[in-house]
């Protein structure tokens, strides 16, 4: 009986020790796949890092394009002010000016009126006078 037991029982462990083997394997296995994964990870993490560096640069690249563009703004806004400000005083005062002209034209004019009314006054009488003399 001890024959049969001891073969039972190297049956066993050789069975256990073919197990044993197997799962060591498979735990092998898993350790590579564990270490590829950190690495992916890894990998990721720098992506990532560079992908939030990017985004930094980008939106504060954005910022400083928003800041000019309002500053332009504000800086348009103030000409247009100073724009509207010089052409409320200075289209009146060229009506003004437009208006003294046409008053000066008028009355220039009268006189000229008036000076050919003389002229042709004078006229008549110098032909009256050459008349009387002839």
């Amino acid at each position: 009986m001890s024959v049969e037991f001891e073969e039972k029982v190297l049956k066993i462990l050789g069975s256990f020790e073919e197990k044993f083997d197997t799962l060591n394997s498979k735990v092998d296995i898993l350790g590579f796949r564990m270490n590829s994964l950190e690495s992916r990870m890894d990998s990721f993490e720098l992506k990532l890092t560079s992908f939030e560096s990017r985004m930094d640069s980008m939106e504060q690249s954005i910022n400083q394009k928003i800041q000019n563009i309002e500053n332009d703004v504000q800086s348009l806004k103030k000409s247009v002010i100073l724009i509207e400000n010089q052409v409320t005083t200075e289209i009146p005062a060229l009506f003004d000016v437009y208006s003294m002209q046409q008053e000066m034209q008028e009355c220039e004019h009268t006189n000229i009126v008036s000076l050919n009314k003389k002229v042709e006054e004078h006229d008549i009488r110098l032909s009256c006078l050459e008349q009387k003399l002839v």
